[in-house]
């Protein structure tokens, strides 16, 4: 897992939950989508207001049959704040929480039937008004709130691989992933 702290230190300040075995350099997660995810405390580099960038490589049988709403990467309060890569009924959807002008979220959604089976690269940039989602290194969406907005966190949650924030059952991610 790349851009975070390495597992060693993940295992420190948070917690790899569900059957796993320690994932060394250069491997992959591999998340069963019954009750596995992994977990790292609400660590200060992954809280920005003004802008961010996150990232994943994700892998999945065939995209084309995932059918619920679905964490891949979810640092979001519920709903309230934050940020995440969630498969909106199956399609892959980047999500950032924002707080201005009685605007809440920027999302910027892109449909499954895009997508071979397999890897896939998925990137999401907010510069404060723009939300650019990337996937395998192309541009397929850009979202505009309108105007400049801070990212909101009126709480400080976790950061959630394979899993949303919100321990829905049904949102466990059923797949590999690698540098987060």
């Amino acid at each position: 897992v790349m851009g975070l702290p390495n597992l060693a230190a993940v295992q420190q300040s948070g917690e790899v939950l569900g059957t796993y075995t320690d994932v060394p350099s250069g491997k992959v997660i591999y998340f069963d989508g019954v009750d596995d995810y992994a977990e790292v405390l609400n660590y200060s580099a992954l809280v920005s207001t003004s802008q961010i960038s996150f990232e994943i490589w994700a892998y999945q049988d065939d995209w084309k049959t995932v059918s619920s709403n679905v964490g891949i990467l979810d640092k979001s309060d519920n709903g309230a704040g934050g940020y995440g890569l969630w498969l909106n009924s199956g399609d892959p959807q980047a999500v950032v929480r924002v707080d201005c002008n009685g605007i809440n979220y920027i999302s910027a959604l892109y449909s499954k039937q895009n997508l071979s089976s397999g890897w896939h690269h998925f990137t999401a940039t907010f510069d404060g008004q723009y939300l650019k989602f990337y996937s395998d290194g192309v541009l397929v969406k850009t979202s505009d709130v309108g105007t400049v907005c801070t990212i909101k966190y009126p709480y400080r949650n976790v950061l959630r691989i394979g899993n949303k924030t919100n321990n829905n059952a049904s949102s466990y991610f059923k797949g590999k992933v690698d540098e987060v």
